[in-house]
């Protein structure tokens, strides 16, 4: 009998599960263009923006070309997380 084993493991965003996208008040919420001219700002190349509860996920390029995902507090702007994508 051949046992066949198969690595599953779930999409790991880079806002997922963190707290400081949880403590902030949703009613003062950036919007999603003030999101994008800070990253912008940091020189990253914006590709998309998804919203969040709190936190911004933003992916985008950056100046060496490479494929990141940002994870944006979308009430203060501050950056969480910058995890680079293959």
């Amino acid at each position: 009998m051949l046992n066949i084993m198969i690595a599953v493991t779930p999409s790991a965003y880079a806002c997922e599960g963190n707290e400081t996208c949880d403590r902030q008040d949703v009613a003062r919420k950036l919007s999603v263009q003030d999101v994008t001219n800070k990253a912008a700002e940091m020189g990253y190349e914006v590709r998309k923006v998804d919203t969040e509860d709190i936190c911004n996920e933003v992916y985008a390029i950056g100046k060496d070309g490479a494929r990141v995902e940002i994870c944006m507090n979308s009430v203060t702007g501050a950056v969480v997380k910058i995890k680079k994508r293959s």
